[in-house]
């Protein structure tokens, strides 16, 4: 768990409490791809929304984009969702968007979720793109998300290799 403190803004501010935290956010401040990888429970995703939205709030040209694979967990099959893809991947983005809602406190962030089939053709600008549950997608997903990166973006993907949920995961080929 990551150690937080109330900013002036009434906002958590992020303070890692190891080594590795510290590290990973300073991965994300300097580079263009990172690869958040460890076990459950280690912070991967709230680091990188952390620092999307430190990053969001210094930089207003910039805008947040959410994806994850829409696999089920352990093969559990949910059926056909009703809706759009917003309310189709809305099941599957409560980790991301439940951590903005805590880490942002009353500050309101603008963020869209996208499909990750939805991102081809695009090339993403201005962008920070966090993958979330990134060892649940294939290397042709993965490829397709890295091909994407255009100026100013970033694409950050959090994952452990070790909790697939499918048998063709691209995380480790991917960062390879």
């Amino acid at each position: 768990v990551t150690a937080r403190s109330q900013s002036k803004s009434g906002r958590p501010e992020f303070k890692p409490i190891s080594e590795e935290q510290a590290k990973a956010y300073e991965h994300c401040c300097k580079n263009d791809i990172v690869f958040l990888s460890g076990p459950a429970g280690c912070s991967k995703t709230f680091t990188a929304i952390a620092y999307a939205i430190d990053h969001l709030l210094k930089d207003e040209e910039r805008q947040l984009i959410l994806t994850r694979p829409a696999v089920e967990a352990c093969g559990e099959e949910l059926g056909a969702l009703p809706g759009g893809v917003a309310e189709k991947m809305q099941p599957f983005m409560h980790p991301l968007t439940d951590t903005i809602r805590e880490y942002a406190g009353e500050t309101r962030i603008q963020y869209s979720v996208v499909a990750m089939a939805h991102l081809r053709g695009r090339t993403i600008k201005n962008t920070i793109l966090v993958v979330d549950e990134a060892q649940n997608a294939s290397w042709r997903q993965l490829k397709l998300l890295l091909t994407r990166i255009g100026n100013g973006s970033k694409i950050i993907l959090c994952g452990d290799g070790d909790q697939s949920d499918i048998r063709d995961s691209g995380l480790m080929a991917a960062a390879e």
